[in-house]
């Protein structure tokens, strides 16, 4: 029984190590990356209730190249025309992350807390099972 709560609590942390990782990813970006500004060149018919592809195009400094790169958002935050700042590697400028201000800290702390309520949660379950309540 422990080892599937175990794999509960793994689980419930998977989402928090997910959004830890892609926060420091853009970090890594931000601190050692170019900054550019990207626009929306396309946005095909979506829904806002999932992942969508965006087309946005943008011009790497050093050599005057233009990329154009599809993005994944979820829902249909961005119309054509929109300004992105971003962060591109100076290295292989293909590689980009969009410049997400503070929007991590809001997913981190909801994360945790689902992560907190999972544990809670087998503690509770185990708890019952012990005393006889289920």
């Amino acid at each position: 029984m422990n080892a599937i709560y175990a794999l509960i609590i793994v689980i419930g942390f998977l989402p928090f190590a997910i959004i830890l990782y892609k926060r420091n990813k853009v970090k890594r970006m931000k601190k050692f990356g170019v900054k550019g500004v990207g626009t929306v060149r396309d946005v095909p018919f979506g829904s806002y209730r999932h992942l969508n592809k965006v087309l946005i195009e943008y011009t790497v400094k050093e050599n005057g190249t233009v990329i154009t790169k599809e993005i994944t958002v979820a829902g249909l935050p961005y119309q054509v025309g929109d300004n992105l700042p971003l962060y591109y590697d100076k290295q292989n400028p293909h590689k980009m992350a969009l410049d997400s201000g503070s929007g991590f800290t809001i997913m981190l702390l909801f994360t945790l807390l689902l992560a907190i309520f999972i544990i809670a949660a087998c503690f509770m379950i185990n708890y019952s099972i012990e005393t006889g309540q289920m």
